[in-house]
């Protein structure tokens, strides 16, 4: 199958169509982008969620086990010592009890604090991808201008009419009887290889 050129209604060459894979393809490593960081913010969150939680639950289990003790303990003194072992197991129970309260209270702080910190680590986290992304789309729109101001020099130079200084274009017919015309100056930047010509 022969291949023709694309060219638009004032003779010039048309935009590549690579052009818009490339754009296709930036398109979809930004959504891959936001996806992963979106994924990494949430994957942090949840494993300091997940630590904090199992921290209390060590700690709970183990107070429990702890209460569960004193609870024999004092059971086994009420019935060696009697009533004034008993009085002393009690005041010990209580001792305990204020203690299991205050430890209880500072793993429901650290609980918090361990939250507060994922969600600040997540919020950097966050902001850190933001800015990566807003450095990296200012790097892609500098790069579509420049592609732009170049492609529109290119056209502008294709479609000046020739000059004094300007050659003239390369036209040439096919065995079909196809005709061709290139601008010179296009022309001229062309890697052109035998089965580009070949029918």
């Amino acid at each position: 199958m022969d291949r023709q050129p694309h060219q638009t209604a004032g003779g010039g060459k048309a935009p590549p169509l690579h052009d818009e894979a490339r754009k296709e393809e930036e398109e979809e490593e930004r959504r891959a982008f936001k996806e992963a960081v979106r994924r990494d913010v949430l994957l942090a969150y949840e494993d300091a969620r997940k630590a904090a939680t199992h921290a209390a639950a060590e700690e709970a289990a183990k107070a429990a086990e702890e209460r569960a003790a004193w609870e024999r303990k004092l059971e086994e003194e009420r019935r060696v010592a009697g009533e004034k072992a008993a009085r002393r197991a009690a005041e010990e129970k209580a001792a305990w009890e204020r203690k299991f309260e205050e430890e209880r209270k500072k793993l429901v702080i650290e609980y918090e604090e361990a939250q507060r910190a994922a969600v600040r680590a997540a919020a950097e986290a966050a902001r850190k991808a933001a800015e990566e992304k807003a450095a990296w789309e200012g790097k892609v729109e500098e790069e579509k201008k420049k592609a732009r101001k170049e492609a529109a020099e290119a056209i502008a130079t294709a479609l000046k009419p020739p000059g004094e200084d300007r050659k003239k274009p390369i036209k040439f017919k096919d065995a079909v009887g196809r005709k061709f015309s290139f601008p010179f100056e296009l022309a001229a930047t062309w890697a052109v290889s035998r089965s580009q010509l070949s029918v």
